[in-house]
């Protein structure tokens, strides 16, 4: 699956592990470049359910249509699903359909 990042900052984190190691320390850092390889051998968004049994959508207006996965037990990675997708009549997102994730967050403290 291909992602993209919402902007610089998580981009510098994402590809430069320096900036991750600085940022966020080395186990969280290593932690950031495993789920990126593991986005990139997905096929489709469906297969978080596979690495990451809590994967799952988030709420409120500030989230809307983003998903998180674990990291650890206190940060998160926040996604977008990007480029075309299909979504049922009540505009679930089919997950199946998604080959293409926007990084909002890449390692987001939810406590």
């Amino acid at each position: 699956m291909e992602y993209s990042f919402a902007n610089r900052q998580i981009a510098r984190v994402c590809t430069k592990h320096s900036s991750a190691v600085q940022k966020h320390g080395a186990i969280l850092a290593g932690k950031i470049y495993e789920r990126l390889d593991s986005i990139d051998a997905m096929e489709s968004l469906a297969d978080f359910y596979q690495i990451d049994p809590h994967f799952k959508p988030l709420q409120g207006k500030a989230w809307a249509g983003c998903y998180e996965t674990r990291l650890n037990r206190q940060f998160r990675m926040i996604v977008r699903p990007s480029g075309m997708f299909d979504s049922d009549e009540y505009g679930t997102v089919d997950l199946t359909t998604v080959k293409s994730v926007e990084i909002v967050e890449a390692c987001k403290d939810v406590h």
